[in-house]
């Protein structure tokens, strides 16, 4: 926890510094659009690769890490994505997904192979 507030002061104080005078160079809506680019930017490497263990037991959450990145990237993409815009986003009533600590067994007994 010290090191989240610890990164989490320094790029305060970095945007602190670099806000006003991005202000003058890129415009008021430039700045603020650069700096929307970057969570976006973040977004996407946090949906990619920070993995879900809310209520999961130690070993569920063994499993969960057991999975290649691979094989973890391609379900997120090809699987939760498509979900969360059909439920989400067009409202659909569709059945949630299994979680990817179901489809572990089988990328360890060499079932499913990445692209």
């Amino acid at each position: 926890m010290a090191w989240a507030v610890c990164i989490n002061n320094t790029f305060a104080g970095l945007l602190s510094l670099t806000f006003p005078r991005m202000q003058t160079v890129m415009t008021p809506t430039g700045a603020f659009g650069f700096y929307a680019g970057l969570n976006l930017i973040a977004w996407f490497m946090i949906f990619c690769f920070v993995r879900e263990t809310k209520q999961l037991t130690l070993e569920e959450i063994d499993q969960v890490f057991s999975v290649p990145t691979k094989s973890f990237l391609n379900y997120e993409l090809t699987v939760w994505l498509p979900y969360f815009f059909k439920r989400h986003i067009f409202r659909q009533k569709i059945e949630k997904p299994p979680p990817i600590i179901e489809k572990a067994d089988l990328v360890d007994s060499g079932s499913i192979t990445g692209p």
